[in-house]
């Protein structure tokens, strides 16, 4: 049997995922399911953070009322959070995979076989980032991934999680500094060796036209190159979670680089220290 087709975004929270799902989503060869790591969440109403449009499709309908998920076979489970004990797992499988300790299922492959009775595609999307899921579905036998890395400055994403006024609770930026280098360092010992595309999203802002082309020919898909955002406004999502701009109509690409005026002092003689110290753990992902 064909392996199914998923591309995968792998990166931290804050590092302009969302968008990029929305565009390679924009592609008719490609269906967007956003943050896959919540369908369970969704399905079964588990409140996950305060604020938030809960348990919502892009498409506007209720997770349950929309008419492509309500198609979608319940018994289907997509893990969003791990245990201890499960992430243990995982790490030793990434980092000594000699061991043979026994590896977590995974059930994509049959949610996306679900999916295509009621649709056609040459790809599906998961936006989740998180890398523990990237291991998982680069073990399932049955799925074919093409991995996507999001990069954005560990100092823009950090003053992201920690700036007051979130909808969600500010978090404490040195230690999400240090959560961004162990994510990326994470994404890049799994990936190793394996090919994936890697979006540097300030100069994705900059150069949109440069990773539209290089995704393209990678991935074998068609993107508009001139007229991108409004290919983009004119597809159906049905994306769960992410950033809110995914119920917005998308004007333009700019970088958010207001971290620049805020991180001074202390925090920005901590930032570039352990960033410089730690390079050779996270850079060329």
């Amino acid at each position: 049997m064909d392996k199914h087709k998923a591309i995968y975004i792998a990166g931290t929270g804050h590092s302009g995922s969302t968008l990029i799902d929305m565009l390679i989503g924009s592609s008719e060869d490609v269906l967007s399911l956003g943050e896959l790591s919540f369908y369970n969440l969704y399905k079964n109403d588990i409140s996950y953070k305060k604020g938030t449009k809960k348990y919502i499709c892009a498409c506007g309908k209720r997770f349950k009322r929309c008419d492509f998920w309500s198609k979608i076979s319940s018994s289907i489970r997509i893990k969003k959070f791990y245990s201890l004990k499960e992430s243990l797992y995982i790490i030793l499988n990434i980092f000594i995979p000699q061991l043979g300790i026994k590896k977590m299922s995974d059930q994509t492959n049959k949610l996306i076989e679900e999916i295509k009775k009621h649709k056609t595609f040459n790809y599906v999307l998961d936006s989740s980032k998180d890398p523990r899921r990237l291991f998982l579905l680069l073990e399932n036998p049955a799925l074919e991934v093409y991995s996507i890395v999001m990069m954005r400055r560990a100092e823009a994403v950090a003053y992201s999680y920690s700036r007051k006024g979130r909808i969600q609770k500010s978090k404490n930026y040195y230690l999400m500094i240090l959560q961004w280098i162990l994510i990326n360092f994470l994404i890049k010992k799994i990936l190793k060796d394996k090919k994936h595309i890697l979006v540097d999203y300030e100069d994705f802002c900059k150069y949109p036209k440069k990773y539209i082309r290089a995704i393209n020919r990678k991935l074998g898909i068609r993107i508009d190159e001139d007229d991108y955002l409004k290919q983009i406004n004119s597809t159906a999502y049905h994306n769960i979670d992410g950033n809110i701009m995914r119920f917005k109509k998308i004007n333009s690409v700019e970088s958010d680089d207001i971290w620049k005026k805020k991180i001074t002092g202390f925090k920005k003689i901590y930032s570039m220290a352990i960033l410089k110290i730690t390079k050779p753990l996270w850079s060329s992902c």
